[in-house]
């Protein structure tokens, strides 16, 4: 089991890199102190396109995920772009340091794409939230169905799970943030899915 769920868990990555997504960022707005969408939902593996369009301004991130890199670009008619591409699951924040911008600021908010998990399904109808912080709950419509969690090396973490009937709890206050295998396993059938828990 190890090594299957590792393998999907490679397979996943993979295609979920391949379905990235680019997210142009405008800095200084119509002449404005702003980021232009100022908040965004994206993917783990999209790229966030910072481009000026008016004044003087930096992105420069402020509180983000662990694991993720801190930037510092100045956006001027010097530099008019920068590209960063999002690596690990979570709410980044950022703002730019230039003087006069001190309300100018930005978050962006990435999920693992959760659109692949077509492999060998097994019956589910669903889990939330995703990301989660506390609780998960995932609604099966097989009463026997299995539930397990995986990291990102293979190794089972399941928590002790409150079950009643086809509802499950899982507690993940207790796991480290990250990217994590959801399993649903009903006979022969499993179905994987991508969760992310975050801090």
């Amino acid at each position: 089991m190890y090594k299957q769920v590792l393998s999907l868990f490679i397979a996943l990555f993979i295609t979920s890199v391949a379905m990235a997504t680019t997210h142009t960022i405008l800095v200084g707005n119509a002449g404005t102190n702003t980021f232009s969408p100022d908040s965004i939902n994206v993917f783990v593996g999209d790229t966030m396109k910072f481009v000026h369009a008016s004044g003087s301004h930096t992105t420069t991130s402020d509180t983000i995920p662990t694991g993720a890199s801190p930037w510092s670009i100045a956006i001027s008619t010097a530099s008019t772009q920068f590209n960063y591409v999002v690596t690990q699951p979570g709410c980044y924040h950022y703002r730019s340091t230039a003087a006069g911008d001190s309300a100018m600021t930005g978050v962006f908010c990435a999920a693992i794409n959760t659109a692949v998990n077509n492999i060998d399904p097994a019956e589910v109808v669903g889990f939330t939230p995703n990301p989660s912080t506390s609780l998960v709950k995932v609604h099966v419509t097989a009463a026997e169905a299995m539930v397990q969690l995986y990291d990102i090396t293979g190794r089972n973490v399941t928590p002790a799970t409150d079950r009643i009937n086809n509802d499950i709890t899982m507690p993940v206050a207790e796991l480290p943030a990250g990217m994590y295998l959801l399993t649903i396993k009903n006979g022969d059938a499993i179905s994987i899915h991508q969760l992310v828990i975050a801090r």
